[in-house]
């Protein structure tokens, strides 16, 4: 320092620095409130982002959900289908078997009763046509 200039004395010296302090603690303070405000509109970007992609992947979630349970709907009616064409192809396979079985014991019993005579010349067919319509009788 130099010699002209007056030298200011311990009581201003103490005010600048108290002002000086004061200034910096403002200074701190204000950014102190900003950086309050920042880490506060961070968290609501984050909750918004948070309920944004939240609300997309349930949307996601839900059209995957439905292209699924379309697909297990085809899966299901076509297992069925199948099911039916089984049951369909069974039922005609069985009824030409039993038609099949049908005829041939027909012919079975036809060719029997005509080789069967009872005494008296009368042939089995001759007696069951003589037979009435009725119940037969029971043998107790």
């Amino acid at each position: 320092m130099s010699d002209q200039e007056p030298k200011p004395d311990l009581r201003e010296q103490f005010d600048e620095m108290l002002l000086n302090a004061r200034n910096e603690m403002i200074v701190q303070a204000a950014n102190a409130v900003m950086l309050g405000q920042q880490a506060m509109r961070l968290g609501l970007g984050a909750a918004a982002m948070g309920k944004d992609e939240l609300s997309e992947i349930a949307t996601r979630m839900i059209e995957r959900g439905e292209i699924a349970e379309g697909d297990i709907q085809q899966n299901v009616d076509a297992v069925i289908e199948r099911i039916r064409k089984r049951a369909e192809n069974s039922d005609a396979a069985r009824e030409e078997f039993t038609e099949k079985a049908t005829v041939a014991l027909k012919a079975n019993v036809r060719t029997l009763l005509e080789l069967l005579r009872l005494p008296g010349g009368t042939t089995i067919d001759e007696v069951v046509s003589r037979m009435p319509d009725g119940p037969a009788p029971d043998k107790e």
